[in-house]
């Protein structure tokens, strides 16, 4: 997709589906018979004041900045999967939690960075009371925790300002460990391919250790040889590097699939690396359990709502000082560790105190591994919700009274 002449990339292409999701939503609630086909259309409800965005000052913008500043967005196409789910989310919104009175404000320019939180729309309610709410388009989820973010929480009074999760578990008291990993995976790789040229080509890297096999470039000869081999599409050409070319061989001989003994070599070394530091850390990591859950529901100063599923999901997220009194009166909180096929993985479990059996609220779980191809780099983390309650009764372990204003 471009843009004047631009290539828009795909975070771009993300953000343009986020603005337009956001702000059709908006516009349904104030017009439920709308018709949106372009951002002409969009910006017909800036200038007529139906919708009105909001600055980090949660000061109106006025249309025309709106207009300069998401030119780009304003410009690209609109999916009919966009618009469904919007025009879905705002009725849900508006039968499960009430009407606007008046305009509806578009607080997606303020970036999380005001009172109300991760709100990307804020309306009043009859009373004058404010709503704000974070939509996600399809299923969705609150949040989805990146790297620093979780060591941050997670290992608050283990990491240094400067660290975060991965750079701890690569660093010399871990890298034994590393070190022996890259050794096999290169065994395991020219034992697998069946190209001679190739396994000349990475069995030359065979001494080499964590640090020395990230850092390998490869020489004009090794990329053309490479590049021939490969039947999958690649990027050997501009990458140069032979953590590039050896995640390329094995997606190109396994897929996705990936291999049983390759699984089993990653997930020792896993178990070695990870659930040693997570045994040594768990007390710290329990003791922050609460926080982490806070961050993973967008828990901020004020209440708000959540609205995802085309509106069949709608969820109250209390503000800061109400979660403080639900957590410590009804909440309890859990981890585990363990290594997995696709590489190491921490579940956070919240559940309900109650009398007789536990319910389980929610299960987080936060993954560690390769996203880019195997032994592509230093492995990543995200954190991903699974929702183990109905919304009813999610709303009645978090509800505050008057919480639906209709």
């Amino acid at each position: 997709m471009r843009f004047d002449g631009y290539l828009l990339t795909e975070l771009d292409k993300q953000n343009i589906t986020t603005f337009y999701h956001e702000n059709a939503v908006a516009i349904f609630l104030v017009d439920p018979k709308a018709t949106i086909n372009t951002g002409e259309d969009v910006m017909k409800y800036f200038y007529d004041k139906k919708v009105i965005g909001l600055n980090p000052g949660l000061s109106p913008m006025p249309p025309d900045e709106i207009a300069k500043k998401y030119s780009a967005h304003i410009k690209s196409e609109i999916t009919a999967g966009t618009i469904s789910d919007a025009k879905k989310l705002a009725a849900g919104i508006k039968s499960k939690i009430g009407k606007p009175k008046g305009a509806v404000n578009w607080t997606g320019p303020t970036n999380d960075s005001t009172r109300l939180g991760a709100a990307d729309i804020m309306f009043y309610s009859k009373s004058g009371e404010e709503v704000p709410i974070s939509l996600k388009k399809g299923p969705g989820q609150l949040k989805n925790l990146g790297l620093k973010k979780i060591g941050d929480i997670l290992l608050k009074g283990v990491l240094k300002k400067d660290e975060n999760l991965v750079n701890k578990i690569v660093g010399p008291e871990f890298m034994k460990y590393w070190d022996n990993m890259t050794r096999e995976w290169i065994k395991f790789l020219v034992d697998i391919t069946d190209n001679p040229e190739l396994r000349q080509v990475v069995g030359k890297y065979s001494n080499l250790n964590w640090e020395g096999y990230i850092k390998q470039k490869l020489n004009t000869q090794e990329i053309e040889i490479g590049s021939a081999a490969l039947t999958v599409k690649h990027k050997l050409e501009s990458e140069k590097s032979l953590k590039y070319l050896a995640a390329k061989m094995y997606e190109n001989k396994f897929g996705s699939k990936g291999h049983p003994i390759w699984g089993k070599i990653k997930e020792k070394a896993f178990d070695d690396i990870f659930g040693k530091f997570f045994e040594g850390t768990s007390d710290v990591i329990t003791n922050n359990l609460k926080e982490f859950f806070q961050a993973q529901i967008s828990v901020g100063d004020q209440k708000m709502w959540y609205a995802a599923s085309a509106g069949k999901k709608i969820l109250f997220i209390p503000s800061k000082e109400s979660f403080e009194s639900i957590s410590s009166n009804q909440l309890d909180y859990k981890f585990k560790s363990t290594p997995t096929p696709s590489g190491y993985e921490i579940s956070v479990t919240v559940q309900n105190k109650g009398s007789g059996k536990p319910l389980v609220i929610m299960i987080v779980d936060v993954r560690i591994r390769w996203k880019t191809g195997q032994m592509n780099g230093k492995p990543t983390s995200s954190s991903m919700m699974h929702f183990k309650i109905k919304e009813d009764e999610w709303n009645s372990v978090f509800s505050e009274k008057a919480m639906f204003i209709k």
